[in-house]
């Protein structure tokens, strides 16, 4: 696995860089979406290119298929590719492998990637006001019995 592939033809090099450029997921034990920017930073245009997720401990793919047709990429362009998944409870950060596979001047070429997406503690996530806090669900329902509570103390007081 590499962070970055560059394959020299004539003195140019291609480069494909796909990095995770954003995602609605902030803590583990939830599911969300995740996009996938690939940059051709290169000299030359791919020509079909295809994005492929591969299987991995660290997410559940929610997404109908792990396969995406982009077709051709433009030098100097960024293509981009949304997929929903589901990260475990507790997890910090997320190991997203995936695979490239395109041609340039009717060369085939594949190769492999692994994108991190760093995650919050429920904690942190709160204080930086990025996931509700539980507080106002435990106000409620201890209002919400402290009525009842109150309702059925009076009806017995009543009857005596």
């Amino acid at each position: 696995y590499k962070d970055q592939f560059f394959v020299d033809i004539e003195n140019e090099k291609i480069s494909l860089r796909p990095y995770v450029a954003s995602s609605d997921l902030v803590v583990g034990g939830n599911k969300g979406s995740v996009t996938i920017d690939i940059a051709n930073s290169g000299g030359y245009d791919v020509n079909s290119l295809e994005l492929t997720l591969l299987p991995s401990e660290n997410y559940k793919l929610l997404s109908t298929s792990n396969y995406i047709y982009i077709g051709d990429v433009d030098a100097d362009d960024i293509e981009s590719e949304d997929f929903d998944i589901y990260v475990n409870k507790g997890a910090r950060q997320v190991k997203i492998p995936i695979q490239l596979t395109y041609e340039v001047d009717d060369h085939e070429y594949t190769d492999d990637h692994i994108l991190t997406l760093n995650l919050l503690t429920t904690n942190e996530a709160k204080k930086l006001g990025l996931v509700k806090s539980d507080t106002g669900t435990w106000i409620t329902i201890a209002v919400v019995l402290g009525i009842v509570g109150y309702i059925i103390y009076r009806r017995r007081f009543r009857k005596r």
